[in-house]
């Protein structure tokens, strides 16, 4: 086997809009893991939406959520790591939010917090199976009276505004957060120590596994980071232009099951 180590975002990655695994994919993962390759994802979604999947899939090992803000075993559901942005910083950048009136969510202990019920709340429920939680305050309050250190914070906007909200947030809290994108109407925000490069590097010294023994897919400007780390970066050819740059192979699309076509063609 060429690979030892196949890392794979999730969305517009390994499923499509359905957000079902195909058949297809299906297979060929369950192959690569069979013939002794090392399967799993490193996705922005919250450790309790994908882990799932992973299970599904009958996946063993670690699996990295919050763009590897945490680490969890994908069988017991134990949280093996994490990397929290400092309640000073939340505390920081929500108060800001809540003056501009953005509308967004915090990621906490398994949970993500909203200010209150709303249209964006339930289509985030529907998406990723998990709940909300209702502060009823505005979540900077929230944050400071109970000590909250998130894994996450959140916003959804426009698609069109994604790179000037980049630029002017990079600015005003990039000494503090990195600020990146996994779709083009979220804008996520996690610790200065946190990327998908970082946590793929952490996962190869665990499993003591090198970076040129290792593929990451992905679509998006958050996959970038390990997309350049691998020995082998890819991205699916319905990715955004940057991940495409940063990849040294372009595969067929999600939808057209892109990650088989790299599990078959280059890691079996």
């Amino acid at each position: 086997m060429k690979y030892k180590l196949l890392v794979a975002d999730f969305d517009d990655t390994t499923v499509d809009d359905s957000l079902v695994i195909s058949d297809k994919v299906k297979d060929s993962i369950l192959k690569y893991v069979k013939n002794g390759g090392f399967f799993t994802f490193c996705t922005g979604r919250m450790t309790e939406s994908i882990i799932n999947y992973a299970r599904e899939l009958g996946l063993k090992g670690q699996i990295m959520g919050y763009q590897g803000a945490e680490v969890a075993d994908i069988q017991t559901g134990e949280i093996l790591y994490q990397n929290t942005i400092s309640k000073e910083s939340a505390f920081y950048i929500c108060d800001y939010l809540d003056k501009t009136g953005e509308y967004y969510q915090l990621y906490h202990g398994g949970n993500f917090y909203v200010e209150k019920d709303c249209l964006q709340a339930r289509d985030y429920e529907m998406f990723t199976g998990i709940k909300m939680n209702v502060t009823n305050s505005i979540l900077s309050d929230f944050v400071n009276k109970n000590n909250i250190e998130p894994l996450k914070i959140m916003l959804r906007i426009n698609p069109k505004d994604n790179e000037k909200y980049i630029a002017d947030f990079s600015v005003l809290f990039g000494h503090l957060v990195n600020i990146n994108t996994s779709k083009q109407h979220l804008i996520e925000i996690v610790d200065k120590q946190v990327d998908k490069g970082i946590a793929v590097r952490d996962l190869c010294k665990r499993l003591k596994i090198s970076r040129e023994d290792t593929v990451c897919i992905g679509d998006s400007l958050s996959d970038v980071p390990m997309i350049k780390f691998a020995g082998l970066g890819v991205c699916v050819s319905n990715g955004l232009e940057i991940a495409k740059k940063a990849a040294s192979l372009i595969v067929p699309s999600c939808a057209e099951g892109g990650l088989s076509f790299l599990i078959e063609n280059y890691c079996l």
